[in-house]
C-alpha cells in the first residue's frame, strides 16, 4: 500500500460569455489543472536469492551451517556451497512515486433561441493531460545481483566477482521470479561495488548509490470532441392536456489518443518494477441521439404527474464498429412525497484505449492458499 501520500493541486479557470443577440450567444471555457502528489512504497523484498559461501560478508555463524555439497543436488546443477537468503530491503531505501498531471481544457461555443419552443447548441472541446510518473528507489537489477556476489581480491579486499571474472560472467540466478539478473549490463565491470546485505544497516552508501535509479514514465492523452444539438417542445405544432411534448436530438464527433511511454530502463526490464512496454492507440467515433418526454397527465387527485419517456443513441466506432443504446421510462407521482419510476434500457460501453491497444506485460501471479479458511471446505477430503 501506499504510506504518507501527500497532494497539491492549482486549478486556473477562466470563463467567457457575449450575446448578440438572444438568438447568438457566443462562450468560451478554458482550465488548466495542475497536480503533484508523492507516496512512500514498501521497500523493495527478494526471496532465495543465492549467496556463495566464500562471500566475505557471510557471518561465520551462517557460513558454519552451509552443508557441503548440498546446493549442488538440492538444485541439480553445477552450484558452489552457499545459502538461499529471503530478505525485506528496509535499509536499501524507501520507494515511492511522485507524480505530476497536467490538464488543459478549452471549449468554444455558440448557442441561442430560435423561436420560443427551440434552442440549440454547437461546441467544441480539446482536452489534454501529461502525466509524469517518477519512480523513487527504483533498482536496476544486473547491479543488484553483480553487487551481492561477492569475493576477496588478491589483497583481501571484498570486491564483485563480475570485476575478477569479466563483463561474461552471469551471477547466480534467483529462485524467485520477482526479478533475475538477465540482460545488457548497465555498467563496466569494474564500476560495481559491493553490496553487504547481511544484517539490516549493513550496506554502505556508496553501494546503495550505486544500485538504486530513479525512472521516469509518460503518457499523453488528448481528446477532440465536436458537438451539435437542438431541444425545445412541440407546442407550437400541439399541446398536449398535461403539456408540451419536449424532445432533444444531437450529433456528436469525438477523437481520442493516447500514449504511454516507460523509461527506458523498464522498458527493457532492467529494474525491480515490472517490465512495462510502450502503449499507442486511437479511435474515433460518430454519433446520433434523441430524446423525448411526453407528459400524459398532470395535477390530478391520484396523480400529480404522469409521464413517459425514450432515449436513443447510435454510434460508429472506428475500433468496433457500430452500437445502440436505448432506454424507455416512465413516472408515476402520486403526489409530492410519493412517486414510481420504472426504466427498460440497452446500454453499451466501448472499450477504451487502453483494452483495446494495451500490449502484454508483467505482472504478478496470485496462488489461492489451499488451507486459508476461505477454501477449507472446498476440494476432496484428502487434499
Amino acid at each position: 500500500g501506499n504510506l504518507i501520500p501527500s497532494t497539491k493541486r492549482h486549478i486556473v479557470n477562466a470563463l467567457f460569455s457575449y450575446e448578440f443577440s438572444p438568438a447568438a450567444r457566443l462562450f468560451a471555457e478554458a482550465k488548466y489543472a495542475n497536480v503533484k502528489s508523492y507516496a512512500t512504497n514498501q521497500p523493495t523484498f527478494d526471496f532465495y536469492n543465492y549467496l556463495s559461501a566464500d562471500n566475505p560478508f557471510m557471518p561465520d555463524a551462517v557460513r558454519a551451517q552451509v552443508v557441503p555439497g548440498g546446493a549442488a543436488a538440492a538444485f541439480e546443477m553445477d552450484l558452489p556451497d552457499g545459502v538461499l537468503m529471503n530478505r525485506d530491503n528496509f535499509d536499501l531505501g524507501v520507494r515511492g512515486e511522485s507524480i505530476k498531471r497536467e490538464t488543459i481544457r478549452t471549449v468554444l461555443g455558440l448557442d441561442g433561441e430560435i423561436n420560443s419552443h427551440l434552442k440549440y447548441e454547437m461546441s467544441y472541446t480539446f482536452g489534454q493531460t501529461k502525466v509524469a510518473n517518477r519512480m523513487i528507489g527504483n533498482q536496476l537489477n544486473d547491479r543488484f545481483f553483480n553487487a551481492i556476489d561477492v569475493v576477496k581480491d588478491g589483497n583481501g579486499n571484498p570486491v564483485c566477482r563480475i570485476t575478477l571474472e569479466g563483463a561474461s560472467y552471469q551471477p547466480y540466478p534467483s529462485w524467485n521470479s520477482n526479478r533475475q539478473p538477465t540482460g545488457a549490463l548497465s555498467f563496466s565491470p569494474n564500476e560495481c561495488v559491493p553490496l553487504n546485505i547481511f544484517g539490516d544497516g549493513s550496506p554502505s552508501e556508496a553501494a546503495l548509490n550505486w544500485v538504486r535509479v530513479n525512472t521516469v514514465d509518460r503518457s499523453k492523452l488528448t481528446q477532440h470532441v465536436f458537438n451539435a444539438n437542438l431541444s425545445g417542445d412541440l407546442g407550437q405544432l400541439f399541446e398536449l392536456p398535461a403539456g408540451p411534448v419536449r424532445f432533444a436530438l444531437g450529433g456528436e464527433y469525438r477523437k481520442e489518443k493516447s500514449t504511454a511511454r516507460p523509461d527506458d530502463l523498464v522498458s527493457a526490464g532492467l529494474t525491480y518494477t515490472n517490465q512495462l512496454v510502450p502503449e499507442n492507440g486511437k479511435y474515433d467515433v460518430w454519433e446520433a441521439y434523441g430524446e423525448l418526454y411526453i407528459p400524459l397527465i398532470k395535477d390530478k387527485p391520484w396523480a400529480k404527474e404522469l409521464s413517459v419517456g425514450g432515449a436513443l443513441r447510435l454510434s460508429d466506432y472506428s475500433s468496433i464498429g457500430k452500437t445502440t443504446t436505448w432506454k424507455v421510462n416512465g413516472l408515476w407521482a402520486v403526489n409530492d412525497g410519493l412517486s414510481f419510476r420504472g426504466t427498460y434500457s440497452q446500454a453499451v460501453r466501448a472499450p477504451n484505449i487502453g483494452e483495446l491497444f494495451a500490449p502484454s506485460g508483467q505482472d504478478f501471479q496470485r496462488i489461492d492458499d489451499p488451507c486459508a479458511t476461505l477454501n477449507v471446505g472446498n476440494g476432496s477430503s484428502s487434499r
